[in-house]
């Protein structure tokens, strides 16, 4: 069990512990967005696929945009920086603002992502295999690395109880021993659950619902893709779901706040 004396993780590490999944599924969304995988395969053949060595070597954006030489000797790498920057700036992602990531211009990760995805798009070319840009999207979340565990336990812990009993079945119903029995593990099974959420919220993890969050998360990809207001959004929520909760504008504008910070999308 945590104590006062348990180290506690850094404010950045918890960001990255509790936000890494809800980017992956930000970036899952924007995989099967056609617009972006559109530009994604234009900027592909117009500059990365005649230039693999280059984009092969350099998986960071800085590597690209640092030193100024870099780009002075190569003038069509001017170019393939503008049409990341309007690929970023049409999709959405230039609001992605992650701290994690450096950039020499100032780019924001969202840029940094897209780049790793052109970055993994050659080096499979250069191997001579093909990759759709839509995996490249979805593996380009791998530029944060792998998660810390969210608790001593893990994200997955083992929940393990044990029943060693008799029935004696002159004195008790089979009934009543199984209401005993089912009592004693349900103890067990409530004590261990207690004392690895606690373990979890000292390390820095936040309980969400799943499906909470992923319906923010789609509701977050319509804000920044299609740039509707958050009446819109709750209007096309509830045509698409007539079986779910309604949800009304300010409650849209809510949970796009909280999945946004989550995220690190600046949302205007």
């Amino acid at each position: 069990m945590p104590n006062r004396a348990t180290p506690r993780p850094s404010p950045a590490t918890l960001r990255w512990q509790v936000d890494t999944k809800l980017l992956a599924e930000l970036m899952e969304r924007f995989s099967r967005h056609s617009p972006t995988i559109r530009s994604h395969d234009s900027i592909f053949h117009r500059f990365v696929r005649t230039e693999l060595d280059f984009f092969a070597q350099r998986p960071r954006l800085l590597a690209v945009e640092w030193p100024p030489a870099v780009v002075d000797n190569r003038p069509w790498l001017s170019e393939y920086l503008k049409a990341l920057d309007s690929l970023a700036t049409n999709s959405g992602l230039d609001r992605l603002d992650r701290p994690t990531l450096s950039s020499a211009s100032g780019r924001k990760a969202g840029h940094e992502l897209l780049h790793r995805s052109f970055w993994q798009r050659a080096l499979m070319a250069q191997n001579g295999s093909t990759i759709r840009a839509s995996d490249c999207i979805l593996m380009s979340v791998t530029a944060y690395g792998p998660e810390p565990e969210m608790s001593p336990s893990g994200s997955n812990p083992a929940v393990l109880v044990r029943l060693e009993t008799h029935w004696n079945m002159d004195e008790e119903t089979i009934h009543d021993a199984r209401a005993r029995m089912i009592n004693a593990v349900s103890e067990q099974i409530n004590s261990r659950t207690a004392e690895i959420a606690e373990a979890a919220e000292a390390a820095g993890y936040t309980f969400t619902n799943p499906a909470v969050n992923s319906r923010d998360i789609d509701l977050l990809f319509w804000r920044l893709t299609e740039g509707l207001s958050y009446q819109q959004i709750a209007t096309q929520w509830n045509v698409q779901n007539p079986t779910s909760q309604p949800i009304n504008r300010e409650s849209v504008r809510k949970a796009i706040q909280r999945i946004a910070d989550r995220v690190g999308v600046t949302i205007g």
